[in-house]
């Protein structure tokens, strides 16, 4: 399939959510992991139809973050996450 190459192609990399446990093979539910990342990118790769990405965003971060009206941090809130270094590797 012909791309432009002055066209931009981006994909996101979707992190943690209980309520999406169809999004990797494994029926788990996501992650930023580095397999996740692959496994995300192969699929986006896959169903665009190219080879590669030019862009990857990282969607919904994989730790606590206050959201949704939330007024301040709440350490009790914070969860076991991956590293950014650990996504990006």
């Amino acid at each position: 399939r012909f791309i432009d190459e002055d066209i931009i192609i981006a994909t996101k990399v979707a992190g943690p959510s209980a309520h999406r446990t169809d999004m990797r093979d494994s029926g788990a539910t996501p992650r930023l992991t580095k397999a996740d990342v692959i496994e995300s990118v192969d699929k986006s790769l896959a169903r665009l139809g190219v080879d590669h990405v030019d862009l990857i965003q990282l969607h919904w971060p994989d730790r606590y973050v206050p959201i949704f009206g939330a007024g301040a941090y709440e350490r009790s809130n914070e969860r076991d996450s991956v590293d950014f270094e650990d996504t990006l590797a």
